[in-house]
């Protein structure tokens, strides 16, 4: 018997069981701390998430939404995934977009998550913001961003506030719909190793909460994400974003 039928459940193995692909992929790497395996997605890249769909059946409506999430990245990530090397084909270890060089869009993005980042500490966490109302945004090279990220270690960081307050609303306070909770228990390490971002977990993972109050605030991160750019706030005042 392969080991998946050990540490999943079992309306999990009697899918697995009726597929070859997901067979053989939860074969290779299920174990007792890991019972999915950590780069599933992956494994699955390229259209093969369809074949999960009887498994996000399970969990009804929201578990199909979280499948058409998963399979959009899947999508807008396709053509970057991918790359020929002296004759040989290489597979990204994650997925990742291209850089858009749209810098009116970029700042309407980033606009949108700021504005997001507000509900979300009006609402959901009921404190005070760690950035001020009227934030500056400024696009900078690999250098000047580097040099910013060294500087904001060693002071007040804004983006360390804001990932610890998201994530520990998260790992303290969120809750799951109907019986959501085992799906997102067992999805949480491939959700986060999409690209080793708790971010973009939060953000597939929202549509499966009670009583969120708000439209998914992190959406605009997403979108930003999709549009592969990284952002830093530089201080309460500054935004800057990787050019």
């Amino acid at each position: 018997m392969s080991s998946y039928h050990e540490y999943l459940p079992k309306t999990w193995t009697e899918v697995i069981d009726e597929n070859d692909i997901l067979k053989e992929v939860f074969s290779n790497s299920s174990n007792q701390y890991s019972p999915v395996p950590d780069f599933l997605f992956q494994d699955l890249r390229g259209g093969n998430l369809k074949y999960m769909k009887p498994l996000f059946k399970l969990y009804g409506t929201l578990g199909l939404g979280l499948l058409e999430r998963l399979e959009e990245i899947d999508r807008v990530t396709t053509d970057n995934y991918k790359r020929e090397v002296d004759g040989k084909i290489y597979e990204a270890g994650y997925f990742n977009n291209k850089t858009s060089t749209d810098e009116n869009l970029i700042k309407t993005v980033v606009t949108e998550y700021i504005e997001a980042l507000t509900q979300v500490y009006k609402v959901i966490c009921e404190c005070d913001q760690p950035f001020n109302k009227e934030i500056k945004i400024e696009f900078v090279n690999q250098q000047e961003y580097d040099l910013i990220n060294e500087t904001i270690r060693s002071e007040e960081d804004t983006n360390y506030d804001i990932y610890t307050d998201i994530s520990d609303w998260f790992i303290e306070q969120a809750e799951y719909k109907e019986n959501c909770k085992e799906l997102i228990t067992l999805l949480d390490e491939p959700m986060y190793h999409i690209n080793n971002d708790y971010f973009l977990s939060f953000y597939l993972r929202w549509g499966l909460l009670k009583d969120t109050k708000i439209e998914n605030p992190l959406l605009p991160y997403y979108k930003l994400w999709t549009l592969g750019v990284t952002i830093a706030f530089k201080d309460k005042d500054t935004v800057v974003v990787l050019k």
